[in-house]
């Protein structure tokens, strides 16, 4: 398969696609210096805004896409007491927005093939309702929200559209985030997942069935460990 990452940074997909070398990716990345033997060719994106996109993809030639997985992600503490008008910008427009403007854009190239798939990296955030995750987990829940409602505007099109909500994965940016919380707090967020991290495995062979299973279109599917349950 040709997958298209959006997100190619992201510390998940790195190693997401390091545990699918059988597939040839390509990817979209603000990174100007990331020079990574995964991807077959990478992009550098400076904004992720339609005309940018458009551009881009008019010049490339010869590829179809089978897949498309969207790992754009960005999280910030979101206290009320904390408020950021910028960060909830953010958090709107890495999470959601963008997402939206790739699908959109890949789709007008029509540089995909008739078993096109596309594959949304949610978080369970968008499920539990945990003190400082107010917008990170908003977004997150409208991006897991327009899982069904894509998936039923482009069946006529043979595209199918899931989500995967990740929970607790062991990376440097959660681990981050995890250090600003008070220890008791930790414990109990990590008890939740029964104390054990989301293993990339268990993402990757996730993916690995939303990508080739033609039979799952419009699903949210939870890798959390029980977090949600």
């Amino acid at each position: 398969m040709n997958i298209l990452i959006s997100g190619a940074t992201s510390e998940i997909a790195l190693k997401v696609i390091e545990n699918m070398r059988e597939h040839t990716f390509y990817g979209l990345t603000r990174d100007k210096n990331l020079n990574s033997n995964l991807y077959n060719q990478l992009w550098s994106v400076d904004n992720y805004n339609s005309l940018e996109l458009k551009n881009l993809f008019d010049q490339i030639e010869n590829i179809s896409f089978d897949g498309l997985i969207l790992f754009n992600g960005f999280q910030a503490p979101s206290l009320l007491s904390s408020f950021r008008e910028k960060n909830f910008d953010e958090a709107i427009n890495i999470n959601f927005k963008i997402p939206m403007i790739v699908i959109n854009e890949v789709l007008k190239s029509k540089k995909y093939t008739e078993s096109f798939n596309v594959c949304l990296i949610g978080s369970i955030a968008s499920q539990v309702n945990e003190v400082g995750n107010a917008y990170y987990g908003l977004s997150k829940k409208i991006l897991e929200h327009s899982t069904k409602i894509l998936a039923k505007e482009l069946k006529q099109k043979k595209v199918r559209v899931n989500c995967l909500n990740i929970g607790l994965v062991e990376t440097q940016m959660s681990q981050n985030i995890l250090r600003k919380i008070p220890e008791k707090n930790r414990i109990e967020l990590l008890a939740k997942q029964g104390n054990e991290y989301v293993e990339i495995q268990q993402i990757t062979s996730s993916i690995t069935t939303l990508l080739s299973n033609k039979a799952i279109n419009g699903e949210n599917i939870n890798i959390d460990n029980g977090y949600s349950l």
